[in-house]
């Protein structure tokens, strides 16, 4: 009970330091630069997205971190064994898809869109590898969210990818991801050699 209020908890700060960050973020180009002093730690985006530069419309999704896509522009990738297109139309609003079905939300189904394997995130999509998975587990091993909507009707998107096997623990940039997976590895390797004493 203790770790599930921990867990909650850290994810409603987080929601609130994004939406701290949503709302006071200049550009996205000016967040990412690293010489802009004015802005808290917390308002760069490089806090999110990682040490590299934000991709403006690439054409691939990245698997983590960042992306900033314009009005008229798409990309894609394959997330948890589907194809995923995000969009953003000519008013400056996403248009999702997966394995080319168009993503709608709806409310009354498990998974509040009309597909049994993506989720409605509340500002993006989690997206799970088949609905059985969602059933048991409860949680997608990727998302795509809003990170910022522009004045320019251009969008900056965030990628994140959880750990299995209960994807309960998600990152944001490539080098927690990896910091975190060496240090399970770590761990697995003490019990393996604690075992063999």
């Amino acid at each position: 009970m203790t770790s599930l209020l921990n867990h909650l908890f850290w994810r409603l700060a987080l929601v609130g330091v994004i939406a701290i960050t949503c709302s006071c973020s200049p550009d996205p180009v000016e967040v990412q630069d690293s010489n802009a002093p004015r802005l808290p730690y917390y308002a760069r985006a490089n806090s999110y997205c990682g040490k590299g530069p934000i991709e403006n419309n690439p054409v691939t999704i990245p698997q983590i971190g960042c992306f900033l896509l314009s009005t008229g522009h798409s990309a894609n990738a394959n997330f948890s064994t589907h194809h995923i297109e995000v969009a953003v139309d000519d008013s400056g609003m996403e248009v999702l898809k997966a394995d080319g079905s168009l993503i709608k939300r709806t409310n009354g189904t498990p998974t509040q869109t009309n597909l049994d394997y993506v989720k409605d995130s509340g500002s993006g999509i989690a997206v799970c590898a088949s609905k059985s998975d969602m059933e048991t587990i409860h949680r997608c091993p990727a998302a795509i969210t809003v990170f910022k909507r522009n004045s320019d009707k251009s969008i900056l998107f965030m990628v994140s990818e959880c750990l299995p096997p209960e994807y309960g623990l998600c990152f944001l940039d490539q080098e927690n991801l990896d910091y975190e997976r060496s240090r399970r590895q770590g761990i697995l390797h003490w019990i393996v050699a604690s075992f063999r004493l």
